[in-house]
């Protein structure tokens, strides 16, 4: 069927354990539970079945007012589009130790060892096409003996969602924070620097080298002293 449909996608203060068997019901054969976030979740699809939905739940959803299909069935279309777009050269080599890479695109780690352009593209592709699972995603990193979240983009959304799942889903010893809030007008060597002195502040070890290379030139000495 090829019948129009006005997309939009809804975030609600909700458990996704009171949505999922509506999502059953023929009425909401357009909705698609893209996002679970611990208290919180990101419906998507026909704006008209997502309100009605939302409305059977007496609840109030905020509409993100834009067309984006991640995380849903519709994204599977492009999906091979996706691996393409990602599918870019890497630059440098992996420092050693190697860390251990997580993604919501693969239930495993990423092997360093292994660790491709084609991988890479494959897996976020993956999880842009697929529903995601915030709260599970944390778990596994937090196997892994991740404490410290640090969010790089140009808001703070994800790492207050990981803290207001700090203690109830997750572990109560968990940090986030955002290290570029969005309009914050801030020069972006003064958001780096932010961010590096708050994750020295929880002493994380860190190679501070690439920030400073002519001290690593002799000859550059002097104008540094100077």
């Amino acid at each position: 069927a090829r019948d129009a449909i006005c997309w939009n996608s809804f975030l609600l203060r909700i458990d996704t354990g009171s949505i999922t068997p509506l999502l059953q019901n023929p009425a909401y054969s357009r909705v698609y539970l893209a996002i679970r976030q611990g208290p919180s979740c990101v419906l998507a699809g026909d704006e008209a079945q997502c309100r009605a939905l939302i409305k059977s739940l007496g609840k109030r959803g905020v509409a993100a007012n834009r067309v984006t299909a991640m995380h849903t069935p519709a994204a599977l279309r492009v999906k091979p589009e996706l691996t393409a777009f990602y599918d870019r050269p890497l630059s440098g080599e992996l420092e050693q130790p190697q860390p251990v890479y997580i993604s919501a695109g693969s239930e495993q780690p990423l092997k360093p060892a292994r660790l491709e352009r084609k991988q890479i593209a494959e897996t976020i592709a993956t999880c842009f096409s697929q529903p995601l699972d915030v709260e599970s995603l944390l778990q596994r990193a937090r196997k892994h003996g991740a404490q410290l979240f640090l969010e790089v983009g140009a808001d703070s959304q994800t790492s207050s969602i990981i803290q207001a799942m700090a203690g109830k889903q997750l572990s109560s010893d968990i940090k986030a924070f955002g290290c570029d809030r969005k309009h914050s007008g801030a020069a972006d060597n003064k958001v780096l620097l932010k961010a590096l002195a708050r994750l020295i502040s929880h002493r994380v070890p860190l190679a501070t080298a690439a920030l400073y290379p002519q001290l690593a030139r002799p000859d550059k000495l002097s104008d540094v002293r100077k």
